[in-house]
């Protein structure tokens, strides 16, 4: 049997992206806390959030961070996300359809890259971590965080 293409698999995704923030993210969020916890995330920080689905982590990190942009390749899951932000007025969030395993943003845009469940179900998890790693520059790769740029002195992220 031939493997899924992307399309196929976001468009799985697109079909069941309501019942999955009915059913499924109120168990994500629970972890969705630590990954923000661990990633650091602070008032000044640009965070990327990968394959963000419903946005547990994204609105999470959205109440530290200045800024948080959420991907997700299911069109329906960025509908669902994009409605949940305008609902709690998380003004500092984006959102835009994107597959992890080819984010089409530019190296060390972000100080945090950050994936709650996402990533790691990737059909390429290797490729999707690789990608992650490009935007907070050099990075510590692991399932909640990707890696983050180091503070200064002055409690700011260097360059």
């Amino acid at each position: 049997m031939a493997e899924p293409t992307p399309e196929q698999i976001a468009s799985n995704w697109d079909q069941v992206a309501r019942r999955y923030a009915q059913y499924i993210d109120p168990m994500t969020a629970l972890y969705a806390a630590d990954a923000v916890e661990v990633a650091g995330v602070g008032p000044e920080d640009r965070v990327l959030d990968v394959a963000s689905g419903f946005g547990a982590a994204t609105l999470l990190a959205a109440r530290r961070a200045e800024e948080v942009v959420a991907v997700d390749f299911s069109s329906e899951m960025c509908t669902a996300l994009r409605d949940r932000i305008n609902s709690e007025g998380a003004s500092n969030v984006t959102v835009h359809e994107m597959d992890a395993q080819a984010l089409e943003l530019p190296d060390d845009d972000f100080d945090e890259a950050i994936s709650s469940f996402g990533a790691m179900i990737c059909p390429d998890r290797i490729k999707a971590f690789g990608e992650m790693a490009r935007s907070p520059g050099p990075a510590d790769v692991s399932q909640r965080r990707v890696g983050r740029r180091p503070r200064t002195t002055s409690g700011s992220r260097s360059s």
